[in-house]
C-alpha cells in the first residue's frame, strides 16, 4: 500500500510472506528434530558430554544487565544505517533484526566493560 500497489498485489505479497515463514520453520523443525539424535550418539561414541552453542541464551542472561544500553544501542544503529542509506550511495538497509539485537547486546556488554557508561 505504501508503494501504491494494488490491493490483490498486497494480498499476495502477504500470503506469499506467510507460507515462506511456515515453510521455513516446519525446515527448521525438521533440521533440529534430525539434530537432537546425533547429540547422543556423539555422546556415546565418544563418552563426553557437551552442548552446541546458542548465542540466544547468552544474549538473554546479558539482557538483565545491560537490556538499556543494548536498546540504545540497536536504535541508535538503525536510525545510523537509514541515514547513511539516504545520503550516501550506500542504499542498502539492515534488516535481519535478531543479528542487529546480538551485535547490539554484545557491543553494549563490551563497552560497559571497557568502563564506558551511558
Amino acid at each position: 500500500m505504501a508503494q501504491k500497489k494494488a490491493f490483490s498485489d498486497v494480498v499476495k505479497g502477504t500470503i506469499k510472506t506467510i507460507l515462506g515463514f511456515i515453510v521455513l520453520g516446519g525446515g527448521a523443525t525438521v533440521l533440529v528434530g534430525s539434530l537432537n539424535p546425533l547429540g547422543g550418539m556423539f555422546e556415546h561414541a565418544f563418552n563426553i558430554q557437551g552442548i552446541i552453542p546458542n548465542n540466544e541464551a547468552i544474549v538473554s542472561i546479558a539482557l538483565e544487565k545491560y537490556g538499556a544500553s543494548t536498546a540504545l544501542i540497536m536504535a541508535f544503529g538503525m536510525v545510523a544505517n537509514i541515514v547513511v542509506a539516504r545520503f550516501t550511495r550506500l542504499k542498502y538497509i539492515f534488516l535481519t533484526g535478531h543479528h542487529t539485537f546480538y551485535m547490539a547486546c554484545m557491543i553494549g556488554v563490551i563497552l560497559t566493560v571497557a568502563g564506558l557508561r551511558a
